[in-house]
């Protein structure tokens, strides 16, 4: 089942669903394919960076995976359970329960913050970034 579904600049498709990332030329060919070998939990889509979090709920464990425009794949494993992704200027930023950390397009680590309370959501501004919890809403200033 497609979960989701966009159209690139160069006019292929990029096809998210439960089993599998595809992506479809504008005649329907299929130019790429990864088969999921877990549950997806979380997807995100934007320009040309898509990311997918495959959960593993029996070893509780999830995964990140990273897909740019020129069909490149990386996964990086992930120790906490997430609870929302972005994408915003060509990096992965990821809410965890307890902090939140970014990752540039091909898997690296950029950035991690501590969090001294649990978000369910945040955006991100500028380079202001706003958490969300059941009874509050913060924000932190990112250095560039």
């Amino acid at each position: 089942m497609v979960l989701y579904s966009k159209y690139n600049s160069d006019g292929s498709i990029v096809l998210i669903g439960d089993t599998q990332y595809n992506v479809v030329s504008s005649s329907g060919e299929i130019l790429y394919t990864y088969n999921f070998a877990q549950n997806v939990y979380l997807y995100k889509s934007t320009g040309d960076l898509s990311a997918v979090v495959l959960r593993n709920e029996k070893i509780r464990q999830s995964q990140l995976l990273i897909f740019d425009s020129a069909d490149n794949s990386v996964a990086v494993a992930l120790e906490d359970s997430v609870a929302c992704i972005e994408i915003v200027d060509n990096k992965i930023y990821v809410l965890f329960k307890d902090g939140i950390a970014s990752y540039s397009a091909n898997g690296e680590k950029i950035t991690e913050i501590s969090l001294d309370k649990s978000y369910t959501d945040f955006s991100l501004i500028e380079n202001q970034l706003f958490l969300f919890g059941s009874q509050q809403i913060n924000s932190i200033i990112l250095d560039n």
